[in-house]
């Protein structure tokens, strides 16, 4: 009994090993999708069974989220009253006619002819 080096080399040479491998996952590819669809979906109801059925919470956690969910976020109302004035004076900046503004470009002083 002989071994036979260069075809064990030709064996596991990186294009063959690819071959073989893609070679079956073409034969196989219809039921690793199957089972990999299988087993995320059952995946998926164990979470959703234990996030619904089951929310325990222990008592510090209650604590936790009750203290957490009072302090929410102040309303300040002198920095909405600085803000809504702020807005309204650009709208009324907005709507002014033009006439009412400086000329920048003096375009009125060139095309009376002055």
């Amino acid at each position: 009994m002989t071994i036979n080096r260069e075809k064990i080399k030709n064996i596991f040479r990186w294009r063959n090993v690819r071959k073989v491998c893609f070679d079956f996952l073409e034969k196989k590819a219809g039921w690793i999708l199957f089972i990999l669809i299988f087993a995320l979906s059952g995946y998926g109801v164990y979470l959703w069974y234990n996030y619904i059925y089951h929310p325990e919470w222990n008592e510090e956690k209650k604590k936790e989220y009750r203290e957490e969910k009072g302090k929410g976020v102040d309303f300040d109302k002198d920095k909405f009253n600085e803000a809504l004035k702020n807005y309204n004076s650009r709208g009324d900046n907005y709507n002014k006619k033009t006439e009412d503004q400086k000329d920048i470009f003096r375009v009125n002083d060139m095309s009376s002819g002055n």
